[in-house]
């Protein structure tokens, strides 16, 4: 036990100056320490969507394809339904996912087909296309995939896009940008024809995605739809995908901001997606919640504070005017924070993934999610992020 002991000490002290050499370093660069992060880090960003030769596998050349990629805003649809479709119902299993850009993408056809019982609604993050290793020009859909797996309707909808890396690769006329060469965003898949599907622009950025601004190519949007339910009523469906760099109260106005953009929708709200709602040590972080370093409460804590209707720091004028208080809608998380649903790094220790019922306008009858092995490989799971489903009624207003 001695030995043990003086191997740690000596362990502590040759870890602990290098733990401070890195945070002075990224406290003094954010930005530059901010790049590598986004550019390098494995799982990091979008710009990681390049299916590579090692990583291609035979559902990557399999999936779905289009000959171009979308435009900034541009919503791209695919139906693979065989007509056969439940009756509308006032119930409906809605499941979220953030799917690592499909890196692991047979491991995730086969999660999704064995889930049972099978989800009505499936809100995608992380959805990516990405460009075929043989054809240059042509793009898979990563959402299309699941889409045609579970024969649903899908909706898609690009965030950020991605440029050609090497300089043998060839641009090519047919995509409606020359120069990239994937895009990832969010999607929404469905057994029911959806109705009225739009994008919800977010019209603000943290400070620290707008530094990198010469490296994001796109707009990030939200995606809503109307799933039809009983009696020529329907509800609204928002995939949203909350940025992972930023302050937390950057994101809460972002959020505050889709509620005014939702403001007027008569039927009942259902926000699903990855929220980015990170563990404590994300403070420590220069281009995360740094404004959560001497908070008690943690972040998911906090945000289930936020949707659930809590007064919160945000005052800004473009948030709050034509907001009637009637109008503003408040949201339950049927999860508890205890649900960790990020399974890489610093993330297997948060509740990062939502699914956000409008208050007094459901009654949620049964939750699940994805049970993954305490010892498994990232490499062998689907994604870095679990699934989670609910089960939820309407109920009159």
């Amino acid at each position: 036990w001695g030995a043990l002991f003086w191997n740690m000490q000596i362990l502590l002290f040759v870890l602990f100056p290098v733990f401070l050499l890195w945070l002075l370093l990224m406290f003094v660069f954010p930005n530059q320490v901010t790049r590598f992060v986004i550019l390098h880090v494995p799982g990091a960003s979008w710009q990681q969507g390049d299916i590579s030769k090692s990583l291609w596998q035979p559902a990557h050349a399999a999936a779905p394809t289009f000959p171009c990629l979308p435009k900034e805003g541009q919503i791209y649809t695919s139906d693979f339904r065989d007509g056969s479709t439940n009756d509308a119902s006032t119930s409906l299993r809605i499941l979220t996912m953030n799917v690592f850009l499909g890196h692991n993408l047979e491991q995730l056809l086969q999660e999704f087909e064995s889930i049972t019982p099978q989800p009505d609604v499936i809100c995608l993050q992380e959805d990516n296309i990405f460009e075929d290793l043989e054809s240059p020009g042509v793009f898979h859909h990563v959402g299309g995939a699941i889409a045609k797996k579970l024969r649903m309707q899908c909706f898609f909808v690009p965030t950020y896009f991605r440029e050609r890396k090497l300089p043998q690769q060839p641009n090519n006329s047919r995509t409606n940008s020359p120069g990239l060469c994937g895009c990832y965003g969010l999607s929404i898949l469905s057994k029911r024809t959806l109705q009225n599907v739009t994008t919800l622009p977010c019209d603000f950025n943290p400070l620290v995605v707008e530094k990198q601004s010469d490296i994001l190519i796109g707009k990030r949007h939200f995606l809503l739809a109307h799933y039809p339910t009983a009696n020529n009523n329907s509800v609204a469906i928002i995939s949203v995908h909350f940025p992972s760099a930023g302050l937390f109260r950057e994101k809460v106005q972002m959020y505050r901001l889709l509620q005014r953009q939702i403001a007027e929708i008569s039927s009942p709200v259902i926000i699903a997606g990855d929220c980015n709602t990170f563990p404590r040590i994300a403070s420590l972080f220069p281009w995360a919640s740094t404004d959560r370093m001497f908070h008690l409460n943690t972040e998911a804590e906090s945000w289930r504070h936020v949707v659930g209707g809590g007064a919160d720091s945000i005052k800004d004028d473009r948030v709050r005017k034509n907001i009637r208080e009637d109008q503003r809608k408040n949201f339950f998380d049927p999860f508890g924070n205890e649900v960790i649903t990020g399974v890489r790094g610093i993330v297997a220790a948060s509740k990062m993934d939502w699914i956000m019922f409008e208050k007094n306008r459901f009654v949620v009858e049964q939750t699940w999610k994805q049970q993954v092995k305490a010892d498994a490989p990232i490499r062998e799971l689907p994604s870095d992020h679990i699934w989670l489903m609910a089960q939820a009624s309407t109920v009159a207003k």
